[in-house]
């Protein structure tokens, strides 16, 4: 029999999705990358896990240069354990920000293999995930 091979994502940036490195972030729901609100309950909801993605990983270019660079349409962008600053800090963009009663891992998974924000008392938060991606 022959393999089946996995379905391949473009690198591509959109308004929904940036293509940094060999692969392509987003957030879980999808919200636009230069999004200008501050505020959103959207993914404290569960979501399913796109088909080739998973939770970004913490620190370096994702914290630098993917969550600092751009506003995600909220204030703080969470990865596997942590929760950055982005766009909308201004200076302090790509800080880490799993404070204020963040919790670390500030995402959790149902049965459904279904995904969310672990909710809290703020609506500061998005989570960012991610795929590689193929020219």
């Amino acid at each position: 029999a022959m393999a089946v091979a996995a379905p391949v994502t473009p690198c591509t940036t959109t308004d929904t999705q940036l293509h940094h490195a060999g692969y392509i972030y987003r957030t879980l729901a999808g919200a636009p990358v230069d999004g200008t609100g501050k505020d959103s309950n959207q993914e404290y909801n569960y979501f399913p896990m796109p088909a080739g993605f998973e939770v970004a990983p913490d620190g370096g270019e994702v914290a630098s240069t993917v969550i600092a660079g751009h506003r995600w349409d909220n204030w703080r962008i969470c990865t596997q354990t942590r929760c950055y600053a982005g766009e909308n800090y201004g200076g302090t963009a790509g800080t880490d920000r799993t404070d204020q009663g963040i919790q670390s891992p500030a995402w959790e998974r149902n049965a459904n293999g279904e995904y969310r924000l672990i909710a809290h008392t703020h609506s500061w938060c998005r989570l960012l995930i991610r795929s590689s991606c193929s020219a």
